[in-house]
């Protein structure tokens, strides 16, 4: 390797981050649903005898 190594790591993971967000921006949005989705799933039984209990 010559030159400065540092820099051209620098350089290449500043174009991974811009490639990385351009993928990942569009698909956000599903990504974050899929998240409360699956944490609503496995949270749900726990609210739901919660809810049922201040009822009852």
């Amino acid at each position: 390797m010559t030159g400065t190594p540092l820099f051209d790591i620098a350089e290449t993971l500043k174009q991974f981050v811009a490639d990385y967000k351009a993928t990942i921006t569009p698909a956000l949005p599903i990504i974050m649903g899929g998240v409360v989705a699956i944490v609503g799933i496995k949270k749900a039984p726990a609210i739901f005898r919660s809810f049922v209990n201040k009822i009852g």
